[in-house]
């Protein structure tokens, strides 16, 4: 059930990335790299600024 509800998280993720890129691009027709730098630096600090992950819940 975890792995689901992991699955369901990450395609509402990409849904938003989908559709924002989609306003931005498609209608308004300006290009931007807002998206994918909101989107790489969030998973930089998911994973604790790039240390090992601990099962704690603490960020080295």
């Amino acid at each position: 059930m975890e792995y689901l509800l992991h699955i369901g998280i990450m395609l509402c993720i990409y849904i938003i990335l989908v559709l924002s890129t989609n306003l931005t691009v498609g209608m308004a027709n300006l290009l931007t790299m807002c998206q994918a730098t909101f989107y790489g630096n969030s998973a930089y600090i998911s994973t604790g600024y790039g240390g090992e992950r601990r099962t704690d819940g603490i960020i080295n």
